[in-house]
């Protein structure tokens, strides 16, 4: 009889915790939403983290498995990493937006333009389009903060 209190005490525990830190992920009110006017302002990047030498710039975008044969004018991945922050980017500027719209079929077939926000509790993935212009973006939860505010810092246009 002992042991069924622990346990169930343990679990009620368990489950308050996780709900806690669910509602805690949950997005409330209006979020902005920055992104490119150019890729080349993806560079920006580079000079508003923390610490450049964790930055590891992408010869090519085949880790982003959204991209697939889709083909792309220009593009800009990279993956920042160290013991405050860790992001990986993927942006492209396309021929057209027809191609950003397979993009996001590619990424996720439920989602719809412009501005999204995937998030679970441990993560969070942001696809942003406008135009021909979309990235990707994968962070952990607690991370968000820090990194929106680089891309504030970066990007020219908020959605």
């Amino acid at each position: 009889m002992k042991n069924k209190k622990i346990y169930t005490v343990i679990v009620s525990i368990t489950l308050i915790v996780i709900l806690v830190i669910g509602f805690w992920s949950f997005p409330f009110g209006k979020q902005d939403f920055y992104i490119f006017a150019d890729i080349s302002e993806c560079k920006n990047i580079e000079e508003h983290v923390p610490d450049k030498t964790k930055l590891e710039i992408y010869d090519t975008p085949k880790k982003d498995p959204a991209i697939k044969d889709l083909e792309y004018e220009s593009f800009y991945a990279a993956k920042y990493s160290s013991l405050e922050l860790d992001f990986e980017i993927f942006a492209y500027e396309f021929k057209d937006r027809a191609d950003v719209e397979e993009y996001y079929k590619n990424s996720d077939k439920y989602s719809k333009l412009y501005g999204m926000k995937v998030q679970g509790i441990f993560y969070v993935h942001i696809r942003v389009g406008d135009e021909n212009r979309v990235y990707s973006l994968y962070t952990k939860t607690l991370d968000e903060k820090q990194v929106k505010e680089i891309l504030k810092e970066c990007f020219s246009i908020v959605k």
